[in-house]
């Protein structure tokens, strides 16, 4: 499987978990370029490239930074208890989180309240 394939395996896995928690209007993507459009609309959730450890020529360890990002940019309690809301429905469904760190996510125009998660795993390669 490609690394395409698995983001998009880990988006759809992340939408799941965000609908079994009932949360409403939270993009999933792959793409940083729709975050700033839909933050108007509620939290936004950016699936990046994974980094690599290629621990043996049979297995390897990917680390995933997800990005959880939500406004409103002028109140960030909110901004916070909604982060907060999507993160908690992806540790409810058993995701592989390693660590969360608080950050900015900076858009063309603005920076907004973000947590950067890892998402852990350890792929078989096929010879």
């Amino acid at each position: 499987m490609s690394r395409v394939d698995r983001a998009l395996e880990i988006q759809a896995l992340i939408e799941a978990a965000i609908a079994a928690a009932g949360l409403k209007n939270v993009l999933v993507t792959l793409d940083s370029q729709d975050v700033e459009a839909a933050l108007f609309h509620g939290p936004v959730v950016v699936v990046q490239p994974p980094k690599l450890t290629f621990s043996t020529f049979t297995i390897m360890d990917a680390v995933w930074d997800v990005y959880v990002v939500s406004g409103p940019k002028d109140n960030r309690i909110e901004s916070w208890r909604r982060t907060d809301d999507v993160i908690d429905a992806m540790e409810l469904a058993y995701m592989p989180l390693g660590t969360a760190e608080p950050a900015n996510f900076q858009t063309r125009s603005n920076a907004y309240p973000a947590y950067i998660l890892t998402l852990n795993e350890t792929l078989q390669l096929t010879p």
